[in-house]
């Protein structure tokens, strides 16, 4: 025993054999028996099969496999981590995000055989249901001056600007924040966005100059001024208007004429704000008065064009004193001429003066003597 044929478990087995004799007159039958070990029967890995599971995303549960041959066995399992992940080898399956390995081994006293499948578990993303409020900042502050408040997700964390070092320009604009979970083993980051918005940065009008043109007498062009900021890269917009008794604009055309204005200059660069304005007199021109000194004259010459010939390139009226048909007396007189000019708004009236030399004429004179001329004691 046993039987030809029969199927032994493994492990030591006895065997027992009984002989019966032909002539059991003369003999008795014998009996014997000896051991036999039977080892396990080897299941090739080709035929155990590990699935693999459908979830492998970190959701707080361990991720057990479960293995199976043709023939039904039971197995055991130890899972081991792999790559940097540290874990194990333990019966208990992983629960948190990483790389592993799991080995099935067959669980019967007659069939040996072990099949082992790499798997990884990934992290969860989670979910953020609401977006962060960023606080405003002004301009020439970086991102890193608005504060994240507010925000809410799946998971615990925190948000974050992406490159906090940005410098925006002033305006509402969007930017990159990520939200980073407290549990960075088993969860992704997220990204999203918040509104932050950049104010307008105000310039002190001390910080703003006005720079005249060279001259402000009148000339008939344009006082134009310009400006600049200390420290700011601005253009400018110009507004004049006229002041006191001077009926002027407000436009952005300088003036032309002689009389009282006021400019202000304010910034065009969107990222700033600030105005400056300053008072400046257009002064009336002085009319240049040529009026070469004339020849000298007789006396009893009466003067003329000739002498009161002053001239200008404005237009505009000459009263001479004294004036045209005069007859000077002898000697080095003096002329003047008074120019009122036609446009009074913008030219002075102006007074110049000449010498002119009077000379004396020679006259014949004659002597008469008396008509007695004998000694009487008389002149």
């Amino acid at each position: 025993a046993p039987a030809i044929g029969a199927i032994l478990p493994a492990g030591v087995q006895q065997l027992n054999v009984t002989f019966l004799p032909a002539d059991s007159v003369n003999f008795n039958p014998a009996v014997a028996s000896g051991l036999i070990t039977v080892t396990k029967a080897a299941i090739p890995a080709a035929n155990i099969t590990i699935p693999p599971l459908t979830d492998l995303t970190f959701n707080g549960l361990a991720k057990e496999h479960t293995a199976s041959t043709p023939g039904g066995a039971g197995f055991t399992y130890s899972y081991t981590g792999r790559g940097g992940t540290a874990y194990g080898p333990s019966t208990v399956a992983p629960t948190y995000a990483g790389s592993y390995t799991v080995t099935a081994t067959i669980n019967d006293p007659n069939y040996a055989g072990t099949k082992s499948l790499d798997f990884a578990i990934g992290k969860a993303t989670p979910t953020v249901t609401t977006n962060p409020t960023a606080s405003a900042i002004s301009y020439g502050q970086s991102l890193a001056s608005s504060s994240l408040t507010g925000g809410a997700a799946s998971v615990p964390g925190v948000f974050a600007f992406n490159i906090p070092g940005t410098t925006p320009s002033a305006g509402t604009s969007s930017y990159p924040v990520t939200f980073s979970p407290s549990d960075t083993t088993n969860y992704n980051s997220v990204a999203c966005s918040v509104a932050v918005t950049t104010n307008t940065l105000a310039l002190n009008s001390t910080g703003i100059t006005l720079n005249a043109p060279a001259s402000l007498v009148y000339s008939g062009s344009p006082k134009t001024f310009t400006a600049s900021a200390t420290g700011v890269s601005t253009g400018f917009t110009f507004s004049y208007r006229g002041i006191g008794a001077t009926s002027y604009g407000p436009v952005a055309t300088p003036p032309t004429n002689a009389g009282n204005y006021e400019v202000t200059a304010t910034v065009t660069n969107p990222n700033y704000t600030g105005s400056a304005s300053q008072t400046f007199i257009i002064s009336k021109a002085t009319p240049a008065i040529t009026w070469p000194a004339p020849a000298a004259i007789s006396y009893g010459t009466a003067i003329s064009a000739a002498q009161l010939n002053a001239s200008t390139s404005v237009a505009g009226a000459f009263v001479y004193t004294p004036g045209a048909g005069a007859n000077l007396a002898a000697g080095l007189r003096t002329l003047q001429a008074v120019f009122t000019p036609s446009d009074t708004g913008n030219y002075n009236t102006v007074t110049a003066s000449v010498p002119l030399q009077v000379t004396t004429t020679a006259r014949p004179i004659a002597l008469l003597a008396p008509p007695d001329l004998t000694y009487d004691g008389n002149a």
